[in-house]
């Protein structure tokens, strides 16, 4: 991809600055090949975050609070529309953004591992 502009990810919200986020995410991005930049930053509106995601530089978001709720433009985040929040955002390779959200497989899988059943000492 040689014409390929994605350089930075960001985390965008509010009361970002202290996240241990970026370094975590940036390690991902690295040991996947990509030599992106992962960046908190603080957006006071959202406005100011579609502004970032927007730029030919951007690779992906993760989207917090207040965030993760909008109806972001003229379409809806595709992983919005059933569950009601977008948490991560991607710039494709053909240059459209696409965003989804993670935090239900992490809620499937304690409920999944909560409903199975767990051998248990029993005390005498």
């Amino acid at each position: 991809m040689e014409n390929d502009q994605r350089e930075f990810a960001y985390l965008v919200g509010i009361g970002v600055s202290h996240s241990i986020a970026p370094p975590m995410h940036e390690f991902i991005a690295h040991s996947l090949g990509y030599n992106w930049r992962f960046l908190a930053q603080e957006c006071p509106t959202v406005e100011n975050a579609m502004e970032l995601f927007r730029k030919p530089t951007f690779a992906g978001g993760v989207v917090t609070m207040p965030y993760n709720d909008h109806d972001h433009g003229s379409s809806r985040w595709p992983g919005r529309m059933w569950i009601g929040a977008c948490n991560n955002v991607y710039r494709a390779t053909d240059d459209s953004l696409h965003g989804t959200n993670t935090d239900w497989r992490g809620i499937k899988s304690c409920l999944t591992f909560a409903s199975e059943e767990v051998p248990r000492k029993i005390e005498s």
